[in-house]
């Protein structure tokens, strides 16, 4: 019967009406009115079992406030019962001392729970918004009571000390309450706990009412029956609300509220009007122009009023609106999203469903705004959130966060169904926006989390979707992925590396190594090649292939570059100083640092600091990036003028053709080690040695890297390859150890 919120009012209700009904036909029988009150005791009995569930389900200072409520209705029952044995054995048929003394203190042990109630319930909304309202309501109750029940009641205890005290602290413990649960009303609108909250609310409103009530029939003469079907019903709500603690908490909002809400700044003028006809009906409806003008502007203020709210509600319904939607799309915006983020959340913990997020934003967006105009950019993004919106409006929700980023949320779905949503929103952009005479194709990248699989946290599920999007952009345009711890982890570090080399250089963190070039039958040193390595204090040693993609993305090779180029050249001028004098220095540079423009003024600089013969110095190129390098011929020639050697690296690796040879100035062809690692293959045999006649005939030297065994060398010799390097020679050194490999 109690399972949810409308059985447990139907049923008060039905209870209410069946006592009602009971009584009424048989009023005549003195002792059956008590019957409310033996119910009563019933009802209480039956709320133990769901006082002891709530106290045990709730913790800390819930569960005090819940064990405050159970002592204060323990109270409210010794008081009832001990009317009832007084009527059984003594036909008292007025309320007893002790009775009496027992519901005081019942009713400022209730006071003390809701006091206790506002201090530590987690309110979302200031109580000062409220407090004009709730003063106005209890200035109006207070006069009520002052002018209708204080007098005509101490009156009837027949100068009674201990009965004036009682009647008094009855008094001012039920305007307290009412007093008190008006304000806990407010500010437990939107806790998790306004479903108990509100019953207990409702039932104390009740209990509070029935207390005026049966003052207003005492007073009167009149039998107190409706004030014990209000008491009733208010014990009935306070009991069902310890119910509901047991069950978790809606997240939906109480229709009643929402009324409630909406009509609030009425109440106060609603209960002016009501003071000024108790006051006429005073005067026994005499009307003075006193009294007519006082009603006239009254009148008039309040329509004034009315006109002023109507105004500042229509203000406020802007504002709200401003603050949760994006005023160019008409999409919710970063702030909502955040809120109902938080909600859904709640709401998916409790049912267990999972919900799937997409993160996205569109490919190139800022070469569109960039070339046709952030006027054009605005109505493409104006565009592609109508498809956006028109497509999930139905199944979910859609945000734009900012910029060109938009986020859609569809709760109940698991993970397997990303897929479906992801294809759809990249049919979505399969078709050509028209913007402005302009046909703009435009596409998607798409990352996924799920919750909670992909994160328990707002921070953590929106920081996995845009990591899912990040590694959908890594697999080029309009392409969706999922979040994947393995794949964050490596974007995790590629991320700590780009962070870590904006201070590496300063920090000192770089050292060069150099491995030793050798003539194959003199297997004399003519030369090393520089190589930077990376040792991070935290990250460990990080090699170059995983650091010089991520500073070439960046720009900080140019850095990078400089300084290997400086600090090789200044090893190499002092090997020279101790003493060998032809040996030469290969140094690896990015093809974008050929492509500024001031690179070989800086690298002239850095040769005449160090006082450093060009003719020593030889830049090794890749050959995967010679599609690069044509661009900058005029900057290899110039280099070359001055007697800097230039090498191609990696050589039967890329695409270069023997024009490119021809017409770029090289010295040097370095022969890549794969061919040089398989040399038992006759296939790779035939290649190298093609590879050694092209550079014989252009007037090269081939220096073949990677080797690795007596035989490879021997080899290489034989197939006229005059130069080799790798690990059978020499590992990479540190500059000591060159020397050291120099002096033997």
């Amino acid at each position: 019967m109690f399972n949810t919120k409308r059985r447990i009012i139907a049923s008060i209700t039905s209870l209410a009406v069946f006592y009602i009904l009971f009584v009424w036909f048989i009023q005549d029988m003195e002792w059956l009115h008590r019957f409310a009150t033996i119910v009563s005791i019933f009802i209480y009995l039956i709320g133990l079992k769901w006082l002891y569930r709530a106290i045990v389900i709730t913790q800390g200072k819930k569960r005090h406030f819940w064990l405050m409520i159970g002592v204060g209705l323990s109270l409210y029952c010794l008081a009832n019962a001990s009317w009832i044995y007084l009527f059984i054995v003594y036909q008292v048929t007025t309320y007893p001392f002790v009775s009496l003394f027992l519901l005081v203190m019942a009713y400022f042990v209730f006071l003390a729970s809701l006091v206790y109630k506002i201090k530590t319930i987690e309110m979302k909304e200031p109580v000062q918004a409220f407090s004009f309202s709730i003063s106005v309501f209890m200035t109006f109750i207070v006069v009520i009571h002052m002018h209708y029940f204080i007098q005509p009641i101490m009156s009837l205890v027949n100068g009674s000390i201990g009965m004036t005290v009682l009647i008094l602290g009855f008094q001012i413990s039920t305007i307290s309450i009412f007093f008190a649960a008006s304000l806990l009303f407010y500010v437990s609108r939107k806790s998790a706990e306004k479903d108990p909250i509100l019953f207990l609310i409702t039932g104390m409103f009740f209990h509070a009412s029935g207390v005026f009530l049966y003052y207003c029939f005492l007073v009167n003469n009149i039998d107190s029956v409706i004030a014990d079907v209000v008491w009733l019903l208010g014990l009935l709500f306070i009991v069902s609300s310890l119910k509901l603690v047991e069950a978790p908490t809606e997240i939906s909002e109480w229709k009643m509220i929402k009324y409630f809400e909406n009509r609030e700044s009425r109440f106060p003028y609603i209960i002016v009007f009501i003071l000024l006809i108790m006051i006429i009906e005073s005067h026994d409806w005499e009307l003075n122009a006193l009294i007519i003008g006082m009603t006239i502007m009254l009148l008039m203020i309040s329509g004034r009023q009315w006109y002023v709210m109507r105004h500042h509600r229509k203000l406020v319904k802007e504002y709200r609106y401003l603050a949760f939607h994006d005023t160019l799309t008409g999409l919710k915006n970063r702030t909502k999203f955040t809120k109902d983020l938080e909600t859904m959340m709640q709401k998916s913990e409790k049912e267990q469903q999972p919900f799937l997020m997409f993160l996205m934003d569109l490919d190139q967006f800022k070469s569109i705004n960039d070339t046709l105009g952030h006027n054009v950019g605005d109505m493409l993004l104006e565009a592609a959130s109508k498809r956006l919106k028109k497509a999930f409006e139905q199944v979910g929700k859609v945000y734009r966060i900012g910029g060109d980023e938009f986020v859609i949320i569809v709760p109940g779905l698991k993970r397997i169904y990303g897929t479906l949503y992801a294809k759809t929103v990249l049919d979505l952009f399969s078709t050509p926006f028209l913007i402005k005479n302009h046909t703009i194709m435009v596409t998607p990248s798409i990352g996924i989390s799920v919750y909670p699989e992909d994160g328990q946290k707002q921070e953590t599920l929106i920081h996995h979707a845009d990591a899912a999007m990040y590694l959908a952009k890594e697999k080029g345009k309009a392409q969706y992925c999922y979040f994947n711890q393995q794949l964050y982890q490596t974007i995790l570090r590629k991320k700590n590396i780009e962070l870590e080399l904006q201070q590496a250089i300063e920090l000192n963190q770089f050292s060069l190594y150099f491995q030793p070039k050798i003539n194959l039958k003199s297997e004399e040193i003519i030369g090393v090649e520089a190589f930077i390595r990376w040792n991070h204090p935290r990250l460990g040693v990080i090699s170059p292939y995983e650091f010089i993609p991520v500073a070439e993305e960046t720009g900080y090779i140019f850095a990078i570059d400089e300084w290997v180029i400086t600090h090789a050249c200044e090893q190499l001028r002092l090997w020279h100083q101790k003493g060998y004098e032809n040996l030469t220095i290969s140094i690896n540079v990015s093809a974008k640092q050929l492509e500024q423009k001031d690179f070989n003024t800086r690298l002239k600089q850095i040769l005449n600091q160090i006082a450093l013969d060009p003719q020593y110095l030889e830049l090794e190129i890749k050959e995967s990036t010679m599609g690069n390098i044509v661009q900058t011929i005029d900057t290899l020639n110039e280099l070359h003028a001055i007697g800097v050697r230039i090498a191609i690296d990696d050589f039967g690796t890329g695409y270069s053709s023997l024009h490119i040879l021809q017409s770029l100035p090289f010295d040097t062809i370095k022969i890549d080690q794969s061919f040089v690692t398989q040399l038992e293959k006759k296939e790779n045999v035939s290649v190298i040695k093609t590879i050694i006649d092209i550079g014989s005939n252009l007037n090269m030297k081939v220096v073949a890297e990677g080797v690795e065994t007596a035989y490879q060398a021997r080899t290489l010799a034989n197939l006229k390859c005059k130069y080799g390097q790798g690990y059978f020679f020499s590992k990479p050194l540190s500059a000591e150890q060159l020397h050291q490999f120099l002096e033997q």
